[in-house]
Parts: C-alpha cells; structure tokens; sequence
C-alpha cells in the first residue's frame, strides 16, 4: 500500500497584503471620504444607507482582485478566499474604527469584532464566487500566466 500525504504548507499573508494593497488602498480611502462628505454634508442620511454605499465600493474592490486574481493566476479559487479574507477584514476594521470619531460608546467595541468578521466573510465569499463564475463563463479575457 503506498500512500501519498501532502506536507502542509504555511500560507504566505505577506504575498496576499501585497497583492491586494494597492487596491484596498484605494477602496478605503474612496469609503472614507465618502463617509466624511455624507457627515460633512449633512444630507440626513441614516447609517443603513452610508454603509450601503460603502459596500458598493467594497464590492468595485473584490471584483477587481478577482479579475486581477482571473488575469494573473487563472480561476484559483483558494487564492481568492484569502485575498477577499484579507481585504474585507481591512475593510470592517477601517469601517469600523471611523465609527469612534462621534465618540466611545460600549457598542462600537462589538462592532470591532463584527464589522471586522463581517466585511471578511463577504469578501471572501464575493471574491470566490466571481472566480467560480469566471470559470463556466469566460467574460474576462484568457489569463495571460498560469501558475501550477
């Protein structure tokens, strides 16, 4: 009987922090501004819908790593669960620490944790479910260098 076992391998974070930096980057600044121009403003609008339009940029960021993931790599859907990880934690924590401007409060802590958790299951959930897709429909173009 002959059996074969994969050795384990650590995954890199710091490949994932670099790939996805420069368009998280982006992704946060564009929420926060958006977050100060509403406060600044003054429309009135409730906190239920500034998030909605900080999600429609949440969502402009994990299509991007996942067409940018589809390009560069081909439909790698592991890589995909960790990149969208990595950018929706980063997005809950940033989202949720713009919160402690107006003031401490006892809820804003519990929203560290579930903002944080929250933003990193959609993330990786939309990031993966875009790479499925990409898979059965081809709307992006052939990737250019697949790694094995």
């Amino acid at each position: 009987m002959n059996k074969t076992t994969r050795a384990w391998q650590a995954i890199n974070f710091t490949f994932y922090l670099k790939f996805i930096f420069l368009p998280l980057i982006i992704g946060v600044i564009i929420e926060l501004f958006l977050r100060w121009l509403i406060d600044w403003l003054g429309l009135g609008w409730n906190m239920n819908q500034v998030d909605l339009s900080a999600w429609l940029v949440r969502l402009a960021v994990f299509g991007y790593l996942a067409r940018k993931i589809y390009l560069l790599y081909g439909s790698v859907l592991p890589m995909g669960l960790i990149a969208g990880l990595e950018a929706g934690f980063i997005f809950g924590l940033v989202a949720s620490g713009y919160r402690f401007i107006d003031g401490f409060k006892i809820w804003k802590i519990f929203n560290l944790v579930t903002e944080s958790f929250f933003g990193a299951l959609v993330g990786a959930l939309s990031v993966f479910v875009i790479l499925y897709l990409a898979e059965f429909f081809p709307f992006w173009n052939k990737h250019k260098n697949k790694i094995n």
